[in-house]
């Protein structure tokens, strides 16, 4: 139960603040520190996927990392809906 609380705190002060990249990489090195169970605590308490979570373990264990640069886009584009001259 202390734990719970704790990992609370520390993701209502964190989470705000990161883009989705570096929120999977925090969540995940948090998911792989606890050990056992890490996943399903840190999933539960953050109100996060678990697969968000394993997309951050997957990304902290390869090789290479990848790492956005200024200015580049986090999100690949052509997502959401198309503007209205475009579908008229």
């Amino acid at each position: 139960m202390e734990t719970e609380s704790i990992l609370k705190k520390k993701f209502e002060s964190m989470l705000p603040y990161l883009d989705e990249h570096t929120a999977r990489l925090y969540l995940g090195s948090e998911a792989i520190s606890m050990g056992r169970g890490g996943k399903q605590k840190v999933s539960k308490t953050a109100g996060v996927s678990r697969v968000k979570i394993d997309k951050g373990i997957a990304e902290l264990s390869s090789k290479e990392a990848v790492l956005p640069v200024d200015g580049q886009r986090i999100r690949k584009s052509g997502g959401g809906r198309k503007q209205a001259k475009e579908s008229q």
